[in-house]
């Protein structure tokens, strides 16, 4: 039997290789060590798959950088039938795109704001959840039209 549940509500991505892991309550002492615990922690990836497997939560929010070691891990955690988010100013790896149940994609720069429609085009037959957040206000006028225009995609 599982004790001391873990409501993960979502994952940072650090650039030192170590995960940020957000809870919806602080209270909790950590499953495996017995520490009390905070409201967000840093885990190494194999810390944070162990910590997962005391989670009541089947949906995981990844949010940041993309790094090569995270497509096993989402691979693991698709198989075992996880709900897998990212939130990123990346446009994710193609080869990811299967692995996705939704995308929060933000769009900072006049780069990404100059792809946008390369990006749309080949995601409009994926069939995955797609949000779009633009840093400037202004773009959400400028680019009203792209929901008509790619119907396929679902806009949220």
């Amino acid at each position: 039997m599982k004790e001391n549940i873990l409501p993960i509500t979502q994952i940072t991505l650090s650039s030192s290789q170590k995960w940020l892991v957000q809870f919806t309550m602080c209270h909790l002492k950590c499953a495996w060590c017995n520490k009390q615990m905070t409201n967000q922690q840093f885990y190494t990836q194999e810390k944070f798959l162990k910590l997962l497997q005391y989670s009541n939560n089947r949906s995981v929010h990844f949010i940041g950088g993309l790094h090569k070691n995270l497509e096993q891990v989402m691979t693991q955690l698709k198989e075992e039938n996880y709900s897998l988010t990212i939130e990123t100013t990346q446009m994710i790896w193609r080869k990811w795109l299967p692995l996705m149940d939704r995308i929060y994609w933000h769009v900072t720069t006049l780069e990404q704001l100059a792809t946008i429609e390369i990006w749309l085009r080949f995601l409009q037959h994926k069939h995955i959840p797609l949000t779009i957040i633009f840093k400037d206000p202004l773009w959400y006028q400028q680019y009203a039209e792209l929901p008509a225009k790619y119907p396929t995609i679902q806009w949220h």
